[in-house]
């Protein structure tokens, strides 16, 4: 600033300390009052004096959301408040932000179970009684017939798809939930009307909805990465799961070509499935968790070679026993058509959820959902039976059990 501007004009012979003149170096150090450049009107904004914290607060602090509808705000909720019988504990935030870790997992000696020692975190007493209605919702509709059990089975699995689809969607991606759905629901149901021709047509029809869904409906980036995960879904879920009503399906026609059958054979294939996933989970769950030390995959840290070996041991085992000596027909028509039929499920189990466990390690995620308590989503708990489907049927074609319908 200019110091003796306001002055009255200079004499000639004024000295220099009369004349304008600036502010040099060693007169810094003397004390510069601002308060004349400070407006008396009000200050508002970021003018005010207690701004700068709120401001900071807002514009640093990492997102946070309400995830489970609890009212209170948390770090990551979508991770943190799924059912523990994921295997996640160890990721990272899928924000990039800071969030809470996590409980540490307890080391390889346990399979999805909690602490080997210990309870766990999993309530195992729901999670039975989850397990036992389920157990009793399916053997109602096996009693009830085809059409009752054809529409459970494409409830189920069109409910994991959309399972699937909220999950893809909340880690940031953009599937046509709606196309996926509808063509998951369509391809389960068509199976059991239309059995094996079912699929050209419904996954042709799909292929071609989607590159005009992403076309006209939801133009924009990322297009082809997005049908990609809308197809997987699909066939992953809808595919792998419509071999349940696939059965029906050809069971179907199996009686309306041989007047001698007086129930669908279809069901009792279904049933001999069921029964291998579901005792290779709670053998693999068991043995894992009290015995295994030897960790299975890098996707699913928790799960244990011992706990795998157990569960195909278990499955074996209880096959033989409810199918082969019970007598479930037609797998249970011959013994070591049942031994062949448990093995070759049991091994295709575990492959079923290593697989969904890479999905949701991808995703993120820690469940798919929380539906069933104990057990996490639908699509967690269906995940095994996914792969065991399509291994009992190719083992059922081994066997010709389903020769009448294509005669």
């Amino acid at each position: 600033m200019v110091i003796g501007e306001d002055g009255p004009d200079p004499e000639p012979l004024a000295t220099h300390g009369n004349q304008p003149r600036w502010r040099d170096e060693g007169e810094r150090t003397q004390v510069t009052d601002f308060d004349d450049l400070v407006e008396d009107g009000p200050r508002l904004g970021a003018l005010t004096g207690d701004a700068g914290s709120s401001r900071e607060d807002d514009f640093f602090s990492p997102v946070r959301s309400d995830g489970d509808g609890d009212g209170d705000l948390d770090y990551d909720d979508d991770l943190e408040e799924f059912s523990p019988s994921g295997d996640f504990d160890d990721l990272d935030s899928p924000r990039g932000g800071p969030r809470r870790r996590a409980a540490e997992p307890a080391g390889p000696g346990h399979d999805d179970g909690g602490a080997a020692t210990g309870g766990g975190d999993r309530n195992l007493v729901t999670a039975v009684a989850v397990g036992v209605g389920l157990v009793v919702l399916g053997l109602a509709c096996f009693r009830l017939g085809a059409l009752p059990t054809a529409l459970l089975v494409t409830a189920v699995v069109t409910f994991a798809a959309f399972e699937y689809f909220t999950s893809v969607r909340v880690a940031g991606h953009n599937p046509a939930t709606l196309l996926g759905i509808v063509a998951v629901a369509g391809l389960v149901f068509a199976t059991y009307t239309s059995a094996l021709s079912a699929y050209p047509i419904v996954i042709g029809l799909t292929v071609i909805s989607g590159l005009l869904w992403y076309l006209w409906v939801a133009p924009g980036e990322h297009s082809v990465p997005n049908l990609g995960l809308t197809m997987l879904g699909v066939l992953w879920i809808g595919c792998l799961g419509s071999f349940a009503t696939l059965f029906l399906g050809l069971g179907k026609q199996m009686e309306q070509v041989d007047s001698s059958i007086t129930s669908n054979p279809g069901i009792g294939v279904l049933i001999a499935a069921v029964i291998v996933a579901v005792s290779h989970d709670v053998g693999a769950y068991f043995v894992g968790r009290y015995f295994g030390s030897t960790p299975l995959s890098a996707a699913s840290p928790n799960k244990t070679q011992e706990g795998m070996i157990g569960g195909v041991l278990c499955a074996l085992v209880v096959t033989f026993v409810a199918v082969g000596l019970v007598g479930i027909a037609p797998i249970g028509d011959d013994l070591p058509q049942v031994v062949v039929f448990a093995l070759l499920c049991s091994l295709a189990a575990p492959l079923g959820d290593l697989s969904e466990s890479f999905v949701k390690r991808d995703l993120k995620v820690k469940d798919m959902g929380s539906v069933l308590p104990g057990h996490g989503g639908v699509l967690d708990r269906f995940d095994a039976l996914l792969f065991v489907l399509p291994t009992a049927y190719f083992v059922t074609v081994l066997f010709d059990i389903w020769s009448i319908s294509g005669s």
